[in-house]
């Protein structure tokens, strides 16, 4: 399984018989394989009772089943780690935590391999290792209702949390960068144009590397490693200061402004990170 997850938005990995777009669409195609291979497998037998139960109570298509009669290639451990890792860089703990505990109820018997996977998981996003409530919970569709009740419970940190966290790199470079471009123009009586640095925003952090980031050199702006990119264009009298992120990794980028005389402000929809 890759360690960095690509988010497919908007494309469900298992379909629920409903037809409507399941809660945990938007997790990595490798996330969702690699979990449901593991669960199924862990205890040395796929039966036909969990087939049934997927197919039939889940909605699992006779393909992806096919997908998932062998184990994951990747050991235990390691995925285990890659999925702490991804939570830490926005893929949702309670999605995660409820597929689990839907495969290991699959067979309608929850052997101890499976719970002390699910336990193994749980201490990884920081939780005690009580999969009872969770096991108790997933026994059916996964809906929002039993999303919300599973988050009750653990009081996980959502994807939406993360997310928002990273994200506040932004207005916050954004005020060091008003205040050293009014403090020059105070002294020079000029604004400092930069370009674009680094060139796109990374889901990750990236080095910023001081000699290479043009006008920031002469505002003396350096903050270390960053997600966003950064950019001032300038007029004799004004300047905007533009900061983009996507931490998500979706493509669509937010983005904060701010001048001489507004603080940053995010002038995309709430919800794009």
């Amino acid at each position: 399984m890759k360690k960095s997850l690509i988010i497919l938005a908007g494309i469900a990995i298992l379909a629920l018989a409903s037809g409507q777009r399941p809660v945990h669409a938007d997790l990595g195609a490798d996330t969702m394989k690699c979990l449901a291979q593991t669960t199924l497998h862990i205890d040395g037998n796929f039966s036909e009772e969990e087939k049934n139960f997927l197919r039939e109570t889940m909605g699992v298509r006779k393909q992806t089943l096919n997908g998932w009669q062998h184990n994951c290639v990747t050991p235990k451990e390691q995925f285990l780690q890659n999925v702490k890792e991804n939570h830490q860089n926005g893929e949702d703990p309670v999605k995660i935590s409820m597929i689990a505990a839907t495969m290991a109820n699959a067979d309608g018997v929850v052997h101890d391999l499976e719970r002390s996977l699910i336990e193994d998981m749980l201490e990884g996003f920081g939780k005690k290792r009580n999969a009872q409530p969770l096991l108790d919970l997933c026994i059916s569709n996964i809906t929002e209702e039993m999303e919300k009740k599973v988050n009750a419970i653990y009081l996980f940190r959502s994807s939406k949390t993360v997310y928002e966290e990273k994200r506040a790199e932004i207005p916050k470079n954004l005020k060091v960068i008003r205040v050293a471009e009014m403090a020059y123009e105070s002294e020079y009586d000029v604004y400092v144009k930069s370009s674009a640095y680094p060139a796109t925003p990374t889901k990750t952090r990236q080095q910023w590397n001081k000699s290479a980031s043009g006008g920031f050199i002469i505002i003396n702006f350096n903050p270390g490693d960053v997600r966003g990119s950064y950019m001032v264009s300038t007029t004799q009298s004004n300047f905007t200061a533009t900061g983009i992120s996507d931490v998500d990794g979706d493509g669509v980028y937010a983005t904060y402004i701010a001048t001489k005389s507004t603080n940053p402000t995010l002038i995309t929809p709430p919800d794009v990170y």
